[in-house]
């Protein structure tokens, strides 16, 4: 589980150097920031991997990830996913916004 973990992170590194390369300091400055945030709150949630969206992904995501965001902001919730399983995982403060992240996962 931890060689899982420390290479996705690793991933998550690399993928955010080559992010930020592509930007201005201002934006630079406030996207690490936000990174920071992010990784705080993480720390002090739990998590539940392996789940599956039933339904159109596509729509659960949202144009740009839109839905996405909007979820994140409404339930409390970090909300990624491993795109070689196919499958979502959830850094959730509280079994209550985990279950608003479940139900719009499988709405029927």
């Amino acid at each position: 589980m931890i060689d899982w973990a420390s290479s996705d992170v690793d991933k998550l590194f690399q993928l955010a150097e080559k992010q930020l390369e592509r930007i201005s300091s201002a934006k630079k400055s406030s996207a690490v920031e936000k990174s920071g945030n992010y990784s705080r709150s993480a720390r002090d949630m739990d998590v539940k991997s392996g789940l599956v969206v039933r339904g159109n992904v596509g729509r659960f995501i949202g144009r740009g990830g839109a839905n996405i965001r909007s979820l994140e902001r409404e339930s409390g919730c970090l909300i990624y996913s491993d795109r070689e399983k196919n499958t979502w995982f959830v850094f959730y403060p509280n079994d209550a916004s985990l279950n608003i992240v479940k139900r719009r996962m499988n709405p029927y």
